[in-house]
Protein backbone atom coordinates (compact mmCIF):
# COMPACT_ATOMS: atom_id res chain seq x y z
CA UNK A 1 0.00 0.00 0.00
CA UNK A 2 1.35 3.83 -1.05
CA UNK A 3 -1.29 5.84 1.20
CA UNK A 4 -0.96 9.94 1.68
CA UNK A 5 1.56 10.54 0.01
CA UNK A 6 1.82 14.59 -1.84
CA UNK A 7 4.42 15.20 -4.26
CA UNK A 8 5.64 18.50 -5.10
CA UNK A 9 9.26 17.57 -6.92
CA UNK A 10 9.21 17.63 -10.57
CA UNK A 11 10.35 14.69 -12.20
CA UNK A 12 12.24 14.29 -15.72
CA UNK A 13 13.05 11.20 -17.75
CA UNK A 14 16.08 11.61 -20.66
CA UNK A 15 17.39 7.87 -20.77
CA UNK A 16 16.92 4.61 -21.23
CA UNK A 17 15.89 1.24 -22.90
CA UNK A 18 14.89 1.39 -26.31
CA UNK A 19 13.23 -2.09 -26.28
CA UNK A 20 12.24 -2.51 -22.44
CA UNK A 21 9.77 -1.07 -20.28
CA UNK A 22 10.52 2.19 -18.40
CA UNK A 23 8.12 3.90 -16.31
CA UNK A 24 7.68 7.25 -14.58
CA UNK A 25 5.47 8.61 -12.10
CA UNK A 26 5.43 9.11 -8.46
CA UNK A 27 5.20 5.03 -8.40
CA UNK A 28 6.56 3.93 -11.31
CA UNK A 29 4.97 0.54 -11.33
CA UNK A 30 2.10 -1.20 -9.23
CA UNK A 31 1.89 -5.26 -9.30
CA UNK A 32 -0.39 -8.01 -8.13
CA UNK A 33 0.13 -11.37 -7.27
CA UNK A 34 -1.27 -12.87 -4.45
CA UNK A 35 -2.32 -9.73 -2.55
CA UNK A 36 -3.93 -6.31 -4.16
CA UNK A 37 -1.54 -3.49 -4.40
CA UNK A 38 -3.47 0.49 -3.43
CA UNK A 39 -2.09 3.68 -4.36
CA UNK A 40 -4.31 5.74 -1.95
CA UNK A 41 -4.40 9.35 -2.31
CA UNK A 42 -1.47 10.02 -3.58
CA UNK A 43 -1.39 13.69 -5.25
CA UNK A 44 1.25 14.97 -7.68
CA UNK A 45 1.59 18.58 -7.78
CA UNK A 46 5.01 18.90 -9.97
CA UNK A 47 5.72 19.00 -13.67
CA UNK A 48 6.05 15.85 -15.43
CA UNK A 49 8.76 16.17 -18.64
CA UNK A 50 10.51 13.08 -20.87
CA UNK A 51 11.92 12.90 -24.24
CA UNK A 52 11.34 9.61 -26.24
CA UNK A 53 15.20 8.42 -24.73
CA UNK A 54 15.31 6.77 -27.59
CA UNK A 55 12.49 4.29 -27.93
CA UNK A 56 9.81 4.41 -30.16
CA UNK A 57 7.48 2.07 -29.17
CA UNK A 58 3.87 2.15 -28.12
CA UNK A 59 3.45 -0.80 -26.75
CA UNK A 60 3.38 -2.70 -23.61
CA UNK A 61 7.38 -2.28 -23.79
CA UNK A 62 7.31 1.59 -24.06
CA UNK A 63 8.52 4.59 -21.95
CA UNK A 64 5.53 4.97 -20.00
CA UNK A 65 4.98 8.69 -18.02
CA UNK A 66 2.15 9.55 -15.59
CA UNK A 67 1.56 11.85 -12.82
CA UNK A 68 0.37 8.78 -10.47
CA UNK A 69 1.55 5.94 -11.45
CA UNK A 70 3.51 4.52 -14.58
CA UNK A 71 2.08 0.91 -15.25
CA UNK A 72 -0.25 -0.93 -13.28
CA UNK A 73 -1.40 -4.47 -13.72
CA UNK A 74 -1.52 -8.37 -12.21
CA UNK A 75 0.08 -11.58 -12.45
CA UNK A 76 -1.13 -13.19 -16.06
CA UNK A 77 -2.78 -16.20 -13.94
CA UNK A 78 -4.36 -14.15 -10.98
CA UNK A 79 -7.85 -11.99 -10.88
CA UNK A 80 -6.22 -9.69 -7.87
CA UNK A 81 -6.88 -6.14 -8.88
CA UNK A 82 -4.55 -3.62 -8.49
CA UNK A 83 -6.31 -0.09 -7.08
CA UNK A 84 -5.57 3.18 -7.72
CA UNK A 85 -8.27 5.39 -5.68
CA UNK A 86 -8.62 9.13 -4.39
CA UNK A 87 -5.79 10.42 -6.26
CA UNK A 88 -5.08 13.75 -7.81
CA UNK A 89 -2.71 14.66 -10.66
CA UNK A 90 -2.05 18.83 -10.59
CA UNK A 91 1.17 18.29 -12.45
CA UNK A 92 1.62 19.57 -16.12
CA UNK A 93 2.90 16.90 -18.34
CA UNK A 94 5.26 17.44 -21.29
CA UNK A 95 6.48 13.92 -23.22
CA UNK A 96 7.87 12.85 -26.35
CA UNK A 97 6.95 8.91 -25.29
CA UNK A 98 4.51 6.56 -26.93
CA UNK A 99 2.43 6.53 -23.84
CA UNK A 100 1.59 8.95 -21.40
CA UNK A 101 -1.67 9.65 -19.34
CA UNK A 102 -2.18 12.18 -16.12
CA UNK A 103 -3.36 9.72 -13.52
CA UNK A 104 -1.94 5.70 -14.82
CA UNK A 105 0.11 5.37 -17.79
CA UNK A 106 -1.12 2.12 -18.66
CA UNK A 107 -3.77 0.14 -16.68
CA UNK A 108 -3.55 -3.09 -17.73
CA UNK A 109 -5.02 -6.15 -16.12
CA UNK A 110 -7.56 -5.87 -13.28
CA UNK A 111 -6.54 -2.79 -12.62
CA UNK A 112 -9.49 -0.19 -10.59
CA UNK A 113 -8.87 3.50 -11.30
CA UNK A 114 -11.74 5.17 -8.84
CA UNK A 115 -12.38 8.57 -7.47
CA UNK A 116 -9.42 10.15 -9.05
CA UNK A 117 -8.90 14.01 -10.41
CA UNK A 118 -6.59 15.20 -13.16
CA UNK A 119 -6.18 18.88 -13.79
CA UNK A 120 -3.27 18.90 -15.58
CA UNK A 121 -2.43 19.80 -19.28
CA UNK A 122 -0.93 16.73 -21.42
CA UNK A 123 1.82 17.87 -24.22
CA UNK A 124 2.65 15.14 -26.39
CA UNK A 125 5.19 15.22 -29.36
CA UNK A 126 6.59 11.32 -29.94
CA UNK A 127 8.44 11.15 -32.63
CA UNK A 128 6.07 8.61 -34.51
CA UNK A 129 3.61 10.40 -36.31
CA UNK A 130 0.44 8.81 -35.77
CA UNK A 131 2.31 6.26 -33.00
CA UNK A 132 2.19 7.40 -29.23
CA UNK A 133 -1.18 6.53 -27.59
CA UNK A 134 -2.33 9.45 -25.22
CA UNK A 135 -4.84 9.65 -22.23
CA UNK A 136 -5.61 11.88 -19.33
CA UNK A 137 -6.77 9.15 -17.07
CA UNK A 138 -5.09 6.31 -18.68
CA UNK A 139 -3.66 5.72 -22.14
CA UNK A 140 -4.77 1.68 -22.26
CA UNK A 141 -7.41 -0.41 -20.33
CA UNK A 142 -6.61 -4.19 -20.23
CA UNK A 143 -9.18 -6.96 -19.75
CA UNK A 144 -10.87 -6.63 -16.17
CA UNK A 145 -10.44 -3.30 -15.77
CA UNK A 146 -12.47 -0.60 -14.03
CA UNK A 147 -12.70 3.55 -14.24
CA UNK A 148 -15.45 4.63 -11.74
CA UNK A 149 -16.23 8.06 -10.50
CA UNK A 150 -12.92 9.60 -12.56
CA UNK A 151 -12.69 13.54 -13.92
CA UNK A 152 -10.16 14.24 -16.06
CA UNK A 153 -10.06 18.54 -16.39
CA UNK A 154 -7.15 18.66 -18.30
CA UNK A 155 -6.72 19.31 -22.16
CA UNK A 156 -4.74 16.55 -24.52
CA UNK A 157 -2.68 17.93 -26.74
CA UNK A 158 -0.11 16.36 -29.46
CA UNK A 159 1.92 18.05 -32.43
CA UNK A 160 2.45 14.66 -33.88
CA UNK A 161 -0.81 13.46 -34.76
CA UNK A 162 -1.18 11.06 -31.36
CA UNK A 163 -4.45 8.64 -31.09
CA UNK A 164 -5.97 10.43 -27.67
CA UNK A 165 -8.48 10.26 -25.76
CA UNK A 166 -9.49 12.47 -22.81
CA UNK A 167 -10.59 9.88 -20.47
CA UNK A 168 -8.74 6.45 -22.24
CA UNK A 169 -6.87 6.40 -25.84
CA UNK A 170 -7.76 2.34 -26.53
CA UNK A 171 -9.80 0.21 -24.80
CA UNK A 172 -8.20 -2.91 -25.30
CA UNK A 173 -9.82 -5.78 -23.04
CA UNK A 174 -12.43 -7.19 -22.51
CA UNK A 175 -15.18 -6.29 -20.09
CA UNK A 176 -14.22 -3.54 -19.11
CA UNK A 177 -16.14 -0.66 -16.89
CA UNK A 178 -16.58 2.85 -17.00
CA UNK A 179 -19.09 4.12 -14.31
CA UNK A 180 -19.57 7.92 -13.98
CA UNK A 181 -16.21 9.17 -15.87
CA UNK A 182 -16.39 12.51 -16.39
CA UNK A 183 -14.04 14.69 -18.91
CA UNK A 184 -14.14 18.31 -19.71
CA UNK A 185 -10.55 19.31 -21.54
CA UNK A 186 -10.25 19.50 -24.83
CA UNK A 187 -8.28 16.89 -27.25
CA UNK A 188 -6.34 18.52 -29.64
CA UNK A 189 -4.51 16.10 -32.49
CA UNK A 190 -4.86 16.15 -36.17
CA UNK A 191 -5.09 12.36 -36.45
CA UNK A 192 -8.92 12.30 -37.47
CA UNK A 193 -9.10 8.56 -37.38
CA UNK A 194 -8.24 7.76 -33.67
CA UNK A 195 -9.35 10.44 -31.29
CA UNK A 196 -12.48 11.21 -29.17
CA UNK A 197 -13.48 13.67 -26.17
CA UNK A 198 -13.67 10.43 -24.12
CA UNK A 199 -11.51 7.51 -25.60
CA UNK A 200 -9.62 7.03 -29.26
CA UNK A 201 -11.36 3.53 -30.22
CA UNK A 202 -12.83 0.90 -27.65
CA UNK A 203 -11.57 -2.33 -29.41
CA UNK A 204 -13.80 -5.10 -27.12
CA UNK A 205 -17.42 -5.36 -25.42
CA UNK A 206 -16.79 -3.08 -21.80
CA UNK A 207 -19.81 -1.43 -20.07
CA UNK A 208 -20.08 3.00 -20.41
CA UNK A 209 -22.49 4.34 -17.54
CA UNK A 210 -23.72 7.36 -16.90
CA UNK A 211 -20.54 8.71 -17.82
CA UNK A 212 -20.04 12.76 -19.22
CA UNK A 213 -18.24 13.56 -22.14
CA UNK A 214 -17.59 17.34 -22.92
CA UNK A 215 -15.04 19.14 -24.39
CA UNK A 216 -13.94 19.74 -27.95
CA UNK A 217 -11.82 18.59 -30.87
Amino acid sequence: TVRNIVNNASMQYNSGSTSERMTMAVVGTAFSENNAASILKVTNNASVTATAGGSTLNNANAVHVAGIVGFATNHADSEVKTVVSECVNNGNITSATGRTAAIVGAANRYTVISDCVNNGTNTNSFATSKGARLGNITCVTGGGCEIRRCVNNGDLISSTSAAAGGIVCLVSGEDCVFDQVESYGNVITDYTGYRGTFFGQCKNASVFVDCVSHGDI
